[in-house]
């Protein structure tokens, strides 16, 4: 959620699609441990200026992707396009390389070597979106629903 880039759920905003969040997380970046201080999980926006960060491709879609690429831009980041750039590739080549890589934080722990690091300012964030249509669910889908929905 960008305020800006509408949600990749929007085209069904319009249809009787029912739309549950279930989790939420900022896009963060993954730096080398070598390269934050410690104690620091954070990054300001003025450290990012300046700094090359790889970034994902349109595999996690166009939205998030050119979303993420603008944002980074805006801030200054030298964006870094790898040979494989969706979630764990990124996380792999950044540890590998060691260089500083997008985190859309969905992917499991980062690789050794790495650190996941909050930048609070950026005002990026991915959902876990349910889309769910009334007609002809099966029973699986209106228990995970109902479950969903407390």
């Amino acid at each position: 959620n960008t305020g800006a880039t509408p949600s990749v759920a929007e085209p069904f905003a319009t249809q009787d699609v029912e739309r549950r969040i279930l989790a939420e997380r900022p896009v963060c970046v993954m730096m080398p441990t070598s390269l934050v201080p410690a104690g620091q999980g954070t990054l300001t926006l003025t450290e990012l200026h300046g700094m090359e960060v790889g970034t994902i491709n349109r595999s996690h879609g166009i939205g998030i992707s050119e979303a993420v690429a603008r944002r980074l831009s805006e801030v200054g980041a030298r964006l870094l396009h790898l040979p494989e750039a969706d979630g764990p590739a990124l996380a792999h080549y950044g540890a590998l390389l060691s260089k500083p890589v997008v985190s859309l934080g969905w992917f499991g722990p980062p690789p050794p070597g790495m650190r996941e690091c909050d930048v609070p300012d950026l005002g990026l964030s991915t959902a876990l979106v349910v889309l769910a249509s009334p007609a002809a669910r099966r029973a699986g889908a209106d228990r995970f629903l109902q479950a969903a929905r407390h």
